[in-house]
């Protein structure tokens, strides 16, 4: 395996202790199209193994000696966390230490924008109750062209009455019916009119596949004037390290950069906290976190989905964990960054549609509602063993399906508020996406 960007960690000073596993991992760009693999926006890691966290913090200091600007530092029972900005060459370096590991992640983060920026003003006024939405879409057995079983859609609204969306369904899911009613919904949530622009205060995507971003790529291409864009954050792994390239990223990429030009954009990183008006972000997990000992044979990744995101929103005493398509070995990593002080929330996204058994998730995190991105139907027949470990964890009836229904939760002061609509769409309706 290449070495490159071995040049920019030569350029910190030394990490005095532990010791530094030799490879140096390209984790991939921002918003830049990788279609040619590297880009001058890649980001890379470099691992230092059996250290502690006594070195951590030395090396913190002498990275702030060095003129790095420190803008953000957290430190709980599992991570030490530290941000910073090089002002001389232009970019993040982030680095964190996991304590059940006795490791130290450095990253070089050439795409992001500093965090300062990307909090944007101070917390408004609450114009409205915060509001979450599951996006009812229409799921079937795996029929390329036609349905699929997979695709998820959520969306969350501020007190400044912004957006959060998450994700998106596959392209057999955005049919034109479909994607009316999602942008009715979204009107519905905010109040807006017809011809006046919704903020979208960011746009998450969990991982690089198309059944999590092409309803939101079909968005920005035909209904771009629907929406002021913000923020878009995401942490994909570089194409260089998967046998797997998703063509679906670059589509989307391209077009934020047509329709969206100035978006701010953040690399997400473990550790990480961040607030957008009334909700505080906490990234859990990501596929650094499973980096160095992610080797095969082949290639470092054993596929796309254990390069998942986990990211956690918190408001007004609530919260909802997205676990997007993680897999066993995310859930290893989940339970080693959160050991000391656990992991809960109200509301928790089902893995990978229920495709994924994940017991080692379902028995270390606490919730009260499980939203399920799928259908009935496939839950309690194909995936029926996988769905027997969600339900022994939190209860048949705290599962609620999207493919019943859309869902709306508003948390009031004195109560959440349920709100019930109807799935549009069926099957692909063959048009452009």
């Amino acid at each position: 395996m290449s070495n490159a960007g071995q040049e920019f960690f030569e350029q910190l000073p030394a990490y005095e202790g532990g010791n530094a596993v030799e490879t140096v991992f390209n984790c991939g760009a921002g918003l830049a199209v990788e279609a040619d693999g590297v880009t001058a926006e890649d980001s890379y890691l470099r691992c230092i193994d059996g250290t502690t966290a006594e070195e951590f913090l030395r090396f913190c200091a002498a990275l702030e000696r060095s003129g790095l600007i420190l803008d953000h530092a957290d430190d709980h029972a599992d991570l030490l966390c530290r941000e910073y900005f090089d002002e001389t060459n232009g970019y993040l370096v982030y680095t964190y230490y996991t304590v059940t590991e006795q490791r130290t992640r450095i990253i070089i983060d050439r795409s992001s924008c500093r965090l300062p920026l990307f909090h944007g003003s101070a917390l408004p006024e609450k114009q409205v109750n915060t509001a979450l939405m599951q996006f009812g879409l229409y799921y079937n057995t795996m029929n390329s062209g036609t349905t699929c079983d997979c695709g998820m859609c959520y969306a969350l609204r501020l007190h400044d009455n912004s957006l959060v969306l998450i994700d998106g369904g596959e392209y057999e899911q955005a049919t034109d019916a479909a994607v009316a009613e999602l942008i009715c919904c979204l009107r519905r949530m905010t109040g807006t009119a017809d011809g006046e622009k919704m903020v979208v205060s960011a746009w998450f995507c969990t991982h690089n596949h198309n059944d999590h971003m092409d309803v939101f790529s079909k968005l920005i291409r035909f209904h771009a004037d629907c929406f002021d864009v913000k923020r878009v954050m995401f942490n994909f792994p570089s194409p260089t390290l998967m046998e797997f390239d998703n063509t679906a990223a670059q589509r989307l990429k391209t077009r934020l950069q047509v329709h969206y030009p100035d978006v701010l954009f953040r690399k997400l990183h473990t550790g990480q906290t961040f607030t957008l008006s009334n909700a505080s972000f906490e990234v859990i997990a990501t596929h650094e976190d499973i980096l160095p000992d992610a080797f095969d044979e082949t290639h470092l990744y054993r596929g796309m989905n254990e390069t998942t995101t986990i990211l956690k929103i918190s408001f007004e005493g609530q919260s909802i964990l997205f676990l997007g398509d993680a897999e066993t070995r995310n859930g290893d990593v989940i339970r080693r960054n959160c050991r000391a002080r656990g992991l809960s929330c109200t509301y928790l996204q089902a893995a990978h549609h229920g495709i994924n058994k994940v017991e080692g998730i379902y028995t270390f995190v606490k919730a009260e509602t499980v939203l399920m991105p799928q259908c009935r139907y496939i839950n309690e027949r194909s995936q029926k063993e996988n769905f027997a470990v969600l339900c022994r964890a939190y209860g048949t009836e705290n599962v609620f399906f999207a493919g019943d229904c859309t869902r709306i939760y508003t948390i009031t002061p004195d109560e959440t508020v349920k709100e019930v609509l109807p799935v549009v769409g069926y099957h692909y309706d063959g048009s452009e996406y």
